[in-house]
């Protein structure tokens, strides 16, 4: 375990960046070259990566209301983007983890009333609670075209589930939890592979490169660069393809 440790190398804002190419190597693909696979290959990379750090980011945050709010604004924003620049009415990723990010709240409220022995009342509230929410998430996927669907939103809640807010208790430092959330999120993207088509499975390559998150942010402060970055670059793309279209 410790050799595994001194290989993680990778920060949480590196491994964004690295999401970010793939992502813009994706979307490339799906406006120019719809038939080449192997850029949707490579954009496979993005979304396990931005679905772990948002556990993380869920785990670490210092004010939950306003995590949630930046990203649930980050989704309406790319909503109307979508709309007017790509004529597009699917819900963007922003909105997919909108809905993870109170779900991982909730869980965390469970884990909570069970690791401090809560009583029996508060306990199985937390539950209902956890279980009402994931109802209504399965639902609101069912009616409403969120991008990745159930599968993506429970991504980021399942790779939280051993994820401890306030550090890692004392009894569980002997295992090596970080392969644990990465592995958990290595089973939904494969569940997520088998319900929507093969090429998801290749999702699963970013599951080396979680492995190597030293679990720090990085050096600089890159959050806003991030939440600008994916609008942006959407707009880019699809004005450079109206200039095609135009010439």
């Amino acid at each position: 375990m410790e050799t595994l440790t001194k290989c993680r190398v990778l920060s949480g804002n590196v491994l964004k960046l690295i999401a970010c190419v793939a992502m813009v190597i994706d979307h490339v693909g799906v406006m120019f070259f719809p038939y080449e696979d192997s850029l949707r290959i490579i954009g496979r990379l993005a979304f396990p990566i931005f679905a772990f750090m948002i556990a993380e980011g869920a785990r670490y945050t210092r004010n939950r209301l306003r995590y949630f709010l930046t990203i649930f604004i980050e989704g309406v924003l790319m909503q109307l983007v979508y709309t007017l620049f790509l004529n597009d009415t699917q819900l963007s990723i922003f909105i997919t983890f909108s809905i993870s990010i109170p779900l991982i709240y909730a869980l965390d409220l469970m884990k909570r009333a069970f690791i401090l022995a809560k009583p029996m009342k508060e306990r199985l509230i937390s539950v209902l609670l956890f279980a009402l929410g994931a109802v209504a998430a399965y639902f609101l996927c069912e009616f409403f075209e969120v991008d990745y669907g159930f599968l993506g939103v429970m991504t980021p809640v399942v790779t939280s589930t051993f994820m401890q807010r306030g550090g890692v208790p004392e009894s569980a430092r002997r295992y090596d939890l970080t392969v644990i959330h990465v592995l958990l999120c290595g089973v939904v993207l494969l569940l997520l592979a088998l319900e929507v088509r093969w090429v998801q499975l290749w999702s699963l390559l970013a599951l080396p490169l979680l492995l190597l998150y030293s679990g720090k942010r990085g050096r600089l402060k890159l959050k806003y660069f991030f939440y600008v970055f994916y609008p942006v670059h959407l707009v880019v793309i699809a004005g450079v393809a109206m200039l095609l279209q135009m010439l």
